[in-house]
């Protein structure tokens, strides 16, 4: 092997690492946030929802708009579910993307080259 295969394997074992940890940490956070009631959410969503409601007690104190504090929750429940399903595509590329035969032609079974 040369030190460029080598170093193409390194990056895929890393993608895919990375990917696995991803989906992990996203699993982790779902159950976290559904099952243990009353201590707060996952990490994720914790500050997800953190930085939601601190941009809008923000835009509130400029405009004091009470429509918008009613919608906090509404949004803030919709952001962080948007915000863990970008994670765990972004996860799944990684790791689909660590394989050499990840984006192959469907009826020749060739694999795609950009060059």
């Amino acid at each position: 092997m040369s030190a460029s295969d080598l170093r193409l394997v390194g990056i895929r074992v890393l993608l895919a690492g990375l990917g696995v940890a991803l989906v992990w940490w996203i699993i982790i956070d779902v159950l976290w946030t559904t099952l243990a009631v009353g201590s707060g959410g996952g990490s994720i969503t914790s500050r997800v929802c953190s930085w939601v409601w601190k941009t809008i007690l923000r835009h509130h104190r400029c405009a004091s708009s009470h429509h918008l504090l009613a919608i906090a929750g509404y949004s803030t429940i919709i952001i962080s579910t948007l915000v863990l399903i970008f994670l765990t595509w972004a996860g799944w590329v990684l790791i689909f993307s660590a394989s050499d035969r990840s984006l192959i032609f469907g009826d020749s079974k060739q694999q795609y080259s950009p060059c």
